[in-house]
């Protein structure tokens, strides 16, 4: 019987990871590039949507699947500023960039500066540290150079 219960543990489907060639050739079509090869040690829990692409810095590109929890930065050849005929989304902050912080209550907004500390789209939810120090806030991106909290 034990040897029984071992053999079905053993049975159990192993989960599917992110087929790393095929993220290899959407890059390249969408945008014009030939990406740096993707170390295949990687095992992506496999996005069950496209994962979302988009510019990082002129020579790399972030490649994320929120639905699972997984980003990650593809360094990029030749990249063309062009995906099929529209333009990847640019980023509304930056990581490292200096960024005015909003915090809007009822009655009230404070304007604080803040260290942005990664990439994100406007009406992203991104990470923050205030510039004196302090706990990391969780915001979100509004237009270039703004965050806003609501408490």
């Amino acid at each position: 019987m034990l040897v029984h219960f071992a053999l079905l543990g053993l049975s159990a489907t192993p989960a599917t990871t992110e087929n790393l060639d095929q993220l290899e050739q959407r890059i390249e079509i969408e945008t014009g590039a030939k990406p740096v090869a993707i170390d295949r040690r990687l095992k992506l829990s496999s996005c069950p949507r496209p994962p979302h692409l988009s510019n990082e810095t002129s020579s790399s590109l972030l490649v994320q699947c929120d639905e699972v929890g997984w980003k990650l930065r593809v360094l990029l050849r030749n990249m063309s500023p062009l995906v099929g005929k529209q333009t990847l989304a640019t980023p509304a902050v930056r990581k490292g960039e200096t960024v005015v912080l909003e915090v809007v209550g009822q009655g009230f907004a404070i304007r604080r500066e803040a260290i942005v500390l990664e990439d994100a789209l406007a009406g992203a939810s991104v990470r923050i540290r205030l510039q004196n120090g302090g706990p990391i806030l969780v915001a979100t991106a509004t237009d270039s150079g703004k965050v806003t909290l609501i408490p």
